[in-house]
């Protein structure tokens, strides 16, 4: 199993046992997360070799994904408006707008 694979295995299983306990005491909870670029955490050179520094340490690859991503208007600015929507709380007017549309 690679790296990447095993620590994702782990994010869901804790996500599981925050989920179980909220759960529980009927709450809510909200996870925010980025897609990042778990598919290759290093550089690679032409020969697909990972890329080393001057020192020999592997160079990190700090670039967001190396998949086409779709083009998304909202941000983080937008989820605090969302999350106290979700709570059923009223957004203040200076906040950016939720991300989900509020029924009555």
């Amino acid at each position: 199993m690679s790296d990447s694979v095993y620590k994702w295995c782990c994010l869901a299983w804790l996500l599981q046992i925050i989920h179980d306990a909220i759960e529980q005491v009927k709450g809510i909870y909200v996870v925010i997360a980025d897609h990042g670029n778990a598919e290759d955490m290093v550089k690679r050179d032409k020969a697909r070799k990972a890329a080393l520094d001057k020192e020999g340490k592997l160079q990190i690859l700090a670039s967001h994904t190396l998949k086409p991503v779709p083009m998304e208007v909202h941000g983080l600015a937008n989820v605090a408006a969302t999350v106290m929507n979700i709570h059923g709380y009223v957004v203040p007017s200076e906040y950016e707008p939720t991300l989900i549309e509020v029924v009555e």
